[in-house]
């Protein structure tokens, strides 16, 4: 009897330990729990809703949460006529107010923050006309800060190329003098030339060498595109010029081949386009995207699948969707929408992907939601 009084007690003992909790590891110092970023949910590109900004001249938008509510507003730019801003009511509408009471030929807008007060001012660049910057009051509403020299804008971009904490921007023209801004944050802003006169049609700003400043690179019309480096203290030199002298309406940079370095994508009118992959040492041209007269291009990543999508916006054509798959891009989606002038994105809904905004000249312009 003691014999199976003792096996029944080692029995209990061995279950008894079995239900206990395993012991945790002890952290070691330092050493913080690793914890896994929820992986984003990929969404097919659908683009089917559309919200209309009305029909004008509209050669350029630019996205911002202008009276800084937390939605993001349209600002368009209008040629001949008066220019506006759409401020986001939060259901799906927008109210429409004029910039202010003057009509421009206003070829491209762009959004900047002139003094970091936290509100998001604009740059109106115009066509045989000053230049305005105009400050943000706070609320959505615009004053003429300070005008530029008269001249023939084609294109804005704007990045801190001196690395001062202030943005800067790059201003591109038709046949005129060309020249990078740069801000002294005490509402001056000192010009250096870049260039001499000639058709430039489009600018494109990123870190083309990884060396942490800003580079750019400009669409010519009818001769070599250009790639120019910026090596600190607000110089710029000329660092290579691309192959062929097509009629270059757009570029845009996005790291293509994803191997850490942008590369230029070059959209032509009346021809084909064609993908410059930066390979440190030099470009590799690639034809991609299809031929086309394209007026504007944009890389933004729609889906949220890590790879970027391109927009192409053509005037006469519809325009076109591409996404990466592998390798390759892949004609995706087309959009019924002709007489393009600019793109932007933004996420107007707050649904956390990003929406596109196309600028159409003799149509109405339209967000399509994501």
């Amino acid at each position: 009897m003691k014999k199976e009084i003792l096996i029944l007690l080692i029995l209990l003992a061995i279950i008894f330990t079995s239900c206990q909790k395993a012991p945790q590891p002890v952290p070691v110092a330092g050493e913080e729990p690793i914890l896994e970023e929820p992986t984003p949910v990929v969404k097919e590109l659908n683009f089917s809703s559309v919200l209309e900004l009305g029909k004008e001249r509209v050669y350029s938008v630019a996205v911002a949460d202008f009276n800084n509510d937390g939605y993001d507003d349209v600002v368009t730019g209008v040629y001949g006529d008066y220019s506006s801003v759409f401020l986001n009511n939060k259901d799906g509408t927008f109210t429409k107010n004029l910039l202010f009471g003057k009509k421009y030929n206003t070829e491209v807008v762009a959004a900047m923050d002139i003094d970091k007060d936290g509100f998001k001012d604009l740059i109106m660049g115009n066509n045989q006309q000053p230049s305005l910057l105009l400050k943000n009051n706070g609320d959505g509403t615009f004053v003429v800060y300070k005008e530029l020299p008269k001249t023939v804008v084609t294109d804005i971009a704007v990045a801190d190329f001196d690395n001062d904490g202030y943005e800067d921007f790059i201003i591109t023209t038709q046949f005129k003098e060309n020249f990078v801004y740069f801000n002294n944050g005490n509402g001056n802003f000192i010009e250096v030339k870049y260039s001499d006169n000639m058709p430039i049609t489009s600018v494109a700003v990123a870190d083309m060498n990884n060396d942490k400043l800003v580079d750019f690179v400009i669409g010519i019309d009818k001769r070599k595109n250009r790639f120019y480096l910026n090596e600190g203290n607000r110089k710029f030199v000329l660092s290579h010029e691309f192959e062929g002298e097509r009629t270059t309406y757009a570029v845009a940079l996005a790291d293509i081949d994803k191997d850490g370095s942008p590369d230029v994508i070059q959209g032509n009118n009346k021809d084909n386009n064609f993908v410059f992959l930066n390979k440190k040492s030099g470009f590799e041209i690639v034809e991609m995207f299809a031929f086309g007269n394209t007026y504007t291009l944009l890389a933004a990543d729609f889906n949220k699948d890590g790879s970027n999508e391109v927009v192409v916006g053509n005037y006469e054509q519809t325009t076109r969707i591409y996404e990466k798959d592998g390798d390759q891009y892949f004609l995706v989606k087309e959009l019924p929408t002709h007489y393009i002038r600019d793109l932007a994105v933004g996420d107007f809904d707050k649904d956390g992907y990003l929406d596109l905004v196309a600028a159409r000249e003799t149509e109405t312009s339209q967000i399509y939601l994501s």
